[in-house]
């Protein structure tokens, strides 16, 4: 594997490849070897504007808005997946209030009945090779947001933001999960790449809907970090005295992003209810996140350069 920081951060560096016939040109850049993602039920992030045809509720109070805001500053994600976001004009609005207006390529799905949708937060410095939001696909409450992202030269990964059924409606709601987790699957698997599911599947480890992600080799990112020690934290804590606090926020990687992307260790993490005391008051769910290395990809990216 390339050290590339003994070649130089940043550099423009000329190589000679073995047959001595050609140079290639490559910017080194050891500080983008990282890339972090992050998947936040941000709930109920509506706008001002009640929409007759939803059951929308009233706008986040000022509090709720600039916490939400500040925990997406800190975090500094490259790639986040939000849940619960009414449209894209609210979700512009509170990444303009966070300082990151110019940061992100938004997109936003298609919204329930309840004016809730799936987004995605993607790094301007990625090229977006795909986008589909499902929105003709009445399988799901809230379509999946889907897009293939370039996340190195020529190397994509498709990534969605998820967000299944509630648990509310007992057994039916529980059928209605595992249908969406198998629809999930049948769109992840349409293209042979790298891929990542990323947010709210309202539902803990050892659920239906959970096994059957994990059944199609999908992995809990989780169980890839062995220094963590954020992995058994909770991801949401309910208003409703019925449900108790639980995991039912993941970020799964498929076995092809696993070989190519290696997790960087110690970095899953789970926005607390103590660590962080913006947390309980932004959002009744935690922001996940975790960080991959893309040094394999550029390495060997660098090494059939120099062929």
């Amino acid at each position: 594997m390339i050290n590339f920081s003994s070649l130089g951060v940043g550099t423009n560096t000329q190589f000679v490849n073995k047959n001595n016939t050609q140079f290639v040109n490559k910017k080194i850049d050891t500080n983008n070897t990282e890339v972090k993602l992050t998947t936040y039920n941000v709930e109920n992030l509506f706008d001002k504007i009640d929409d007759p045809n939803k059951e929308d509720g009233p706008p986040k109070d000022e509090k709720s808005l600039k916490a939400v805001a500040q925990i997406l500053k800190q975090n500094n994600s490259d790639i986040v997946a939000l849940q619960e976001v009414e449209n894209k004009e609210v979700l512009e609005e509170l990444l303009s209030l966070a300082g990151l207006k110019d940061k992100y390529n938004v997109i936003v799905g298609k919204s329930d009945n309840r004016g809730i949708a799936t987004a995605l937060l993607i790094n301007k410095k990625f090229s977006i090779k795909k986008v589909d939001i499902h929105q003709d696909d009445t399988t799901f409450k809230r379509p999946p947001v889907e897009a293939i992202v370039e996340l190195a030269p020529g190397f994509n990964v498709k990534i969605f933001s998820v967000h299944l059924k509630s648990k509310r409606g007992g057994m039916e709601s529980d059928v209605q999960r595992q249908k969406e987790a198998a629809k999930l699957i049948e769109y992840a698997k349409k293209d042979d790449i790298p891929t990542i599911l990323m947010g709210d599947f309202n539902d803990t480890p050892d659920s239906n809907a959970i096994s059957i992600i994990k059944n199609n080799k999908f992995t809990d990112t989780r169980q890839l970090d062995s220094l963590s020690k954020e992995i058994n934290n909770y991801t949401h804590y309910s208003n409703n005295p019925r449900y108790d606090p639980a995991i039912i926020d993941y970020i799964f990687l498929n076995d092809k992003a696993k070989e190519k992307l290696n997790v960087v260790q110690g970095s899953f993490d789970v926005i607390g209810k103590y660590d962080n005391p913006l947390a309980p008051i932004a959002s009744d769910h935690r922001a996940v996140s975790i960080k991959l290395n893309l040094q394999n990809i550029l390495s060997n990216q660098f090494e059939n350069a120099l062929k």
